[in-house]
């Protein structure tokens, strides 16, 4: 008895297709530089390289100028920044008091996650960067709580 009698040659072709369809995506998702597999440990020098910080977050090109206005008058893209006043730290002057328990571990140190955090919190605050623009305009600052809260 051979095997081929008794299983459908179609259901011995499915290991043959998955590995010819699936092993050339994983393939894709391996970095194949050195750049791409550091890239979060990247040394991020600001103002220079917020397209690139902002690309790497993921931020779409037609947003960029509202974040970069954002971001610059906030912090003028010292991720080290620190507000005396207010105590609020990073690129968006995140505020610990609110925000801390939101915040990953690596936020105080890390551009990346400051401005990954900083987007999701515009999303679902305003719903766009444009429209966190819009706000910042009108009232000098972004944040729900206000502006002359101090």
């Amino acid at each position: 008895m051979n095997l081929s009698d008794e299983v459908p040659i179609c259901l011995l072709l499915i290991p043959v297709l998955l590995f010819c369809l699936v092993i050339p995506r994983i393939a894709e998702a391996i970095p194949t530089t050195t750049q791409d597999i550091h890239i979060t440990n990247k040394v991020w020098e600001l103002p220079q390289d917020k397209e690139k910080l902002m690309e790497h977050v993921g931020i779409p090109e037609n947003e960029r100028g509202h974040v970069d206005f954002i971001i610059f008058k906030e912090s003028s893209w010292n991720y080290r920044a620190v507000n005396k006043s207010s105590n609020a730290t990073g690129l968006g002057q995140s505020i610990p008091y609110w925000h801390e328990d939101t915040w990953p571990d690596d936020y105080r140190d890390n551009p990346v996650s400051q401005l990954e955090w900083a987007d999701s919190y515009v999303k679902q605050r305003y719903g766009s960067w444009e429209e966190a623009r819009h706000f910042w305009e009108v009232d000098s600052c972004y944040t729900k709580y206000g502006c002359n809260w101090y």
